[in-house]
């Protein structure tokens, strides 16, 4: 069994880990509703929540901002070794896109209010989807065209 292949599998495994644990957290945190997200951050009164400050927000999104681009890079250069074509990586620059709108777009909901809440819960699922395809067509592909 060829090395690369190892770093292959164990690498897809934990990116997996973390996708699945990303999701968690984020239906944990902020539920799968416009309206669970929009209350998370800009609060309500009746229930007790308080509104998020900018800081806060900030504190979390710049964090984010490297490490989001920085999995999507690794994750697409697994695509080098596979015969894909180029629409592949025009989704990957679709599933980075929507990775950095989904932490951006918290910010705006706290600015300017539920429609990105809309925003932040679409580009989530695509970002989502789009690295389980990534993932899988790694898996699906890799076997197929290096001898193991």
């Amino acid at each position: 069994m060829r090395i690369i292949y190892l770093i292959i599998v164990f690498s897809l495994i934990g990116y997996g880990f973390q996708l699945l644990t990303g999701i968690w957290l984020f239906v944990e945190k902020y539920g799968l509703s416009v309206e669970s997200i929009t209350e998370y951050i800009l609060g309500n009164e009746e229930k007790f929540i308080k509104p998020k400050s900018l800081l806060g927000l900030l504190e979390v999104i710049v964090p984010h901002m490297f490490v989001i681009p920085l999995f999507i890079f690794v994750v697409s250069h697994f695509l080098y070794y596979l015969p894909v074509s180029r629409n592949i990586f025009l989704f990957s620059l679709i599933v980075f896109i929507s990775g950095i709108l989904e932490t951006v777009s918290t910010v705006f909901i706290l600015k300017y209010g539920l429609i990105f809440s809309y925003i932040k819960l679409i580009s989530l699922i695509v970002f989502e989807i789009g690295i389980f395809f990534i993932l899988f067509r790694i898996i699906y592909t890799f076997p197929k065209f290096h001898r193991i």
